[in-house]
């Protein structure tokens, strides 16, 4: 809901990385708008694309967005972008300027259950966005204090329970 950056339809504009939170589940939620991820030769977009990675290496959730209206050059980019496949959605933006709300189904190497579609313009579908990211956050049941918000942290408590329990026995 605030501008942040300048934006043009000109690809390699955005060089920076651009960060804003929101608050879900009562959790702080960052999230980072990065370079796209495309073959570069000025040494400014190069070392934007650099830093998307690194930010892509820390994050827990990636977003791919892709232009609903036009997806070819997005889904280029996604075949070279080597990404971690289990922490990857797929957003297309844009579903205001189409009339195939689900384009991804026509995309056979994208998983359906991780693809995800709105409009940034009218707003149409931006809760499904937020909506995949709450389910990603976990509150233990029992009404503790702790919440788990980070793949390899859930993944280290699950571990550790499964020891203990190994150890009861």
């Amino acid at each position: 809901g605030t501008q942040r950056a300048i934006v043009t339809p000109l690809a390699g504009t955005t060089r920076d990385v651009v960060e804003g939170d929101i608050r879900l589940k009562g959790v702080r939620v960052r999230f980072f708008d990065t370079a796209g991820l495309r073959d570069a030769e000025n040494v400014v977009e190069v070392e934007g694309i650099r830093r998307s990675r690194q930010v892509m290496e820390e994050a827990d959730l990636i977003f791919w967005l892709i232009d609903a209206s036009n997806s070819a050059e997005s889904l280029m980019e996604l075949k070279t972008a080597s990404l971690p496949a289990n922490r990857v959605w797929y957003l297309f933006n844009k579903v205001d300027l189409v009339t195939d709300k689900e384009p991804w189904k026509k995309i056979l190497q994208l998983p359906s259950e991780k693809c995800l579609s709105f409009s940034c313009a009218t707003q149409e579908g931006l809760f499904r966005v937020f909506g995949a990211v709450e389910s990603f956050i976990q509150t233990p049941s029992g009404g503790e204090d702790v919440v788990i918000t980070s793949v390899r942290h859930r993944q280290e408590v699950e571990e550790a329970l499964t020891a203990l329990n190994n150890l009861q026995t």
